[in-house]
């Protein structure tokens, strides 16, 4: 399966902390550009987190950055709306983007949302606190491994007899 098949429905889960929000930003950039490379192509960006007012605010953190990164790539943004006679102007031409980075961006609480993602990208914290991992260990507490304190007892060298 290439990238471009693999890009058409993709997750971060724990979408709205710091990794996941960088994660994010990056994918939601690189789908609204080949979104309107490729219009004939669906790309899917599906945010999962626990915190729905995380969801909102990275929401509104995509909207500012995709903005930003449009003013920085208005050579590419004329080249790929060449064909809109209604988009004259570079504002719009960056509101326009904005709006197509954001309508591939779908945003939600539980895991459910990943269900028929083809590339999925984990940045979530290790918690049996999410929606769903009732009666489940947290990945960190699965295998407990031992410790160590300075005195304990090692095990003697071997020695060749």
């Amino acid at each position: 399966m290439d990238l471009d098949t693999r890009l058409q429905q993709v997750a971060v889960v724990g979408a709205a902390g710091k990794m996941g929000s960088g994660i994010a930003l990056l994918l939601a950039l690189e789908l609204g550009y080949r979104g309107l490379a490729q219009p004939e192509a669906s790309f899917i960006l599906n945010l999962i987190d626990v915190s729905d007012s995380g969801l909102q605010g990275l929401l509104r953190y995509l909207r500012e950055q995709a903005a930003k990164d449009g003013e920085k790539q208005i050579n590419r943004l004329r080249e790929l709306f060449r064909d809109r006679a209604d988009l004259v102007d570079n504002q719009d031409m960056v509101q326009e983007f904005v709006f197509e980075v954001l309508l591939r961006v779908r945003t939600g609480t539980t895991l459910d949302l990943a269900r028929d993602a083809l590339l999925v990208f984990e940045a979530a914290f290790e918690s049996a606190t999410w929606p769903g991992a009732a009666g489940r260990r947290p990945i960190s507490s699965a295998t407990p491994r031992p410790s160590r304190s300075r005195g304990s007892a090692r095990p003697a060298p071997c020695r060749a007899g």
